[in-house]
């Protein structure tokens, strides 16, 4: 794998580099110099927009009961694409438009999904109807509430705690909160 990893950091930009000397040869310097700046500015746009629509994009999904790795997995595909849009050179700005494709960040994901995160320790519980259960004006209750687990049912959370009213105060020493009080 080590041997992978080094031949990939060497040939890949040795392949880049071959690429474009080639293209800017049958293209021309300013073309290629057109292409290069071009799907940069494409990709910082990508990153752009995709940092800011993919909280977005999970809050909506959150609003519909739906779980929102999906879409913030999609967004960090999308932004992948972009980053590979402003890393100079023509294979990697075909690997980031093929990312923008939703259908082709669709295989991706699966594919990673399916290669690197199975977890089969993970369990998600969703209660049907959320929004039906609350009144729309006051936000109270009007359903009936959702069964509750048996003590002992969860995972166990191991960690420390100290009571800050119980602790003497250093004049010396700064508050927990940031402000510096006397």
């Amino acid at each position: 794998m080590k041997l992978v990893a080094i031949l990939l950091f060497f040939a890949v930009p040795m392949l880049e580099i071959g690429l474009l000397i080639k293209a800017g040869q049958w293209l021309g310097f300013w073309s290629m110099l057109a292409i290069i700046v071009g799907t940069g500015v494409l990709g910082a746009s990508i990153i752009s927009h995709e940092g800011v629509s993919a909280p977005f994009k999970a809050q909506e999904a959150m609003r519909r009961g739906e779980p929102p790795a999906p879409k913030m997995f999609d967004s960090a595909l999308a932004m992948a694409g972009g980053v590979l849009l402003v890393t100079p050179g023509l294979i990697a700005d075909g690997l980031g438009l093929l990312l923008q494709v939703p259908l082709v960040r669709s295989y991706v994901g699966r594919w990673l999904i399916k290669r690197y995160l199975s977890i089969e320790d993970i369990t998600v519980a969703r209660r049907p109807n959320a929004e039906a259960s609350r009144d729309p004006r006051s936000g109270a209750r009007t359903g009936p509430r959702p069964p509750r687990t048996a003590p002992g049912d969860g995972p166990v959370i191991d960690g420390e705690f100290e009571r800050l009213e119980e602790r003497t105060l250093d004049p010396k020493r700064p508050r927990p909160n940031g402000f510096d009080r006397p």
